[in-house]
């Protein structure tokens, strides 16, 4: 190692469980604090294992793109993320994470993305025609619900007509299950026989069951469904035998995007309700705009490029709430330097959108809601690589392009037809952790409906 800088960071131990300690109690307002106290670098001991948090653009984009082959998704995370998720590209690297990847890029083809967005927009209409005018709904488990019915319309193919409530449950349980074992020190093993486990091993049976299901009456045809499953179900996995992908594979990698693309689009769509309700010149904006480039017909893909303002309140919003707000954390397999600073090897890493896109050093006013930060006048304001809701390089959100049509139109869509206030406009709404940060407890609004 060379005579680089070193860190700074809280005073060193050589047991350091206050860190742990405090991390573990209140990781948002931990990261918050150590960057806005030692910088964008900043040197960390949980127990004795030596960590950094990194929350400066340029080293980021070294750790995630120029320098990737230095760093590996540390074991323990990808252990708990196949626990929950399976052992889908989230969990995997080297040739296997290659080949899948290659695989379900194919899901997100332009073809592909024109159903998609059908989908999306018919379960956004659906589900605002539920609503009448004057009722009070709660955003949190509307948008939950809905994002569930897309995602297993998009990715499976299937309705989910009063199996809606069971299948979120499965997957909060181990969305929990992972939150709790990341904050440990020493995770449980999962054969244990306690009430936790029980409900862990439980919930990803459920959500298996549901898949083999419907891989089974694929099996029994070759129809394409236009959906992700009618993909990882024809594909080879592009080994040099060319073997179709088994079950337990397709079981994974559709475990892995119901996971990725349910909770985290439920989370970022609750909050822009609640960020447009707090500042309704942006709500009228973007009911303007759908109005303008959508009149009362449905909104399509071929609008996207069209809904600025809705693309910019998106961004927006998940720059103050990204629901990824920790990367996978990541270990240094050799030896490395980023930028200034030298980083030993077996050193963890910690990537925080969280904290980079709510720092003063490359947002001014970062805690302000301002979707013109991202207009074609001011995008350039914004720092190379301090924007990253989906991650940077070769492990960059494979649904990413997903997400963003889901978001983009659903808020079209429901902007068209109706307008969402708080029912109290003094509530103070907290940020609940899970595999995505989304408002904490339930989040009342009132409807008020635009319909002729």
């Amino acid at each position: 190692m060379s005579n680089r800088r070193v860190a700074p960071g809280p005073p060193f131990r050589w047991l350091d469980m206050q860190t742990v300690r405090e991390f573990a109690g209140n990781p948002l307002d931990f990261v918050d604090r150590m960057v806005r106290e030692y910088g964008p670098v900043v040197r960390l001991r949980l127990g004795i294992q030596p960590a950094l948090l990194v929350a400066a653009p340029a080293l980021v984009h070294e750790i995630l793109v120029t320098k990737h082959h230095s760093f590996a998704k540390e074991p323990r995370a990808k252990r708990i993320i196949r626990d929950m998720a399976g052992a889908g590209t989230i969990a995997s690297e080297g040739d296997i994470w290659f080949r899948h990847r290659r695989i379900i890029q194919k899901g997100f083809a332009p073809e592909r993305m024109e159903n998609y967005a059908e989908v999306i927009v018919e379960h956004a209409t659906r589900r605002v025609t539920k609503w009448a005018d004057g009722a009070t709904i709660d955003v949190t488990a509307e948008m939950a619900a809905m994002s569930l019915e897309i995602v297993a319309k998009s990715m499976l193919g299937i309705e989910l007509t009063g199996r809606a409530a069971s299948i979120h449950e499965h997957a909060n349980n181990l969305s929990q299950a992972a939150l709790e074992e990341f904050a440990a020190i020493a995770p449980l093993p999962d054969w244990l026989p306690i009430p936790s486990k029980r409900r862990k091993r439980a919930s990803f049976r459920a959500l298996e069951q549901l898949i083999q299901s419907v891989i089974d009456q694929r099996r029994q045809s070759e129809t394409d469904h236009g959906d992700m499953l009618s993909i990882l179900l024809s594909a080879t996995d592009e080994s040099p035998d060319g073997q179709l992908l088994t079950d337990r594979q397709a079981i994974d990698e559709t475990l892995t995007l119901l996971h990725a693309g349910y909770d985290s689009t439920a989370a970022a769509l609750a909050w822009t309700w609640y960020l447009l309700a707090r500042h309704p010149e942006w709500a009228a904006a973007a009911r303007d705009e759908a109005d303008h480039v959508l009149g009362t017909r449905p909104a399509k893909l071929s609008d996207l490029d069209a809904l600025e303002t809705c693309q910019q309140i998106v961004k927006e919003t998940l720059r103050l709430y990204p629901p990824a707000w920790m990367m996978m954390v990541r270990h240094a397999v050799e030896n490395v330097t980023i930028g200034d600073f030298d980083v030993a090897r077996g050193t963890w890493i910690y990537l925080s959108p969280w904290a980079t896109h709510r720092s003063e050093r490359y947002f001014p006013a970062p805690l302000t809601f301002d979707p013109d930060r991202f207009s074609a006048e001011r995008i350039d304001e914004i720092p190379e690589h301090a924007y990253f809701p989906f991650g940077l390089g070769p492990h960059r959100c494979v649904g990413e392009r997903l997400a963003m049509v889901e978001m983009i139109l659903t808020l079209a869509t429901v902007s068209q037809q109706c307008r969402l206030h708080l029912v109290d406009e003094h509530q103070r709404v907290d940020v609940e952790l899970h595999t995505a940060i989304r408002p904490q407890g339930r989040l009342p609004m009132r409807m008020e409906t635009h319909r002729k």
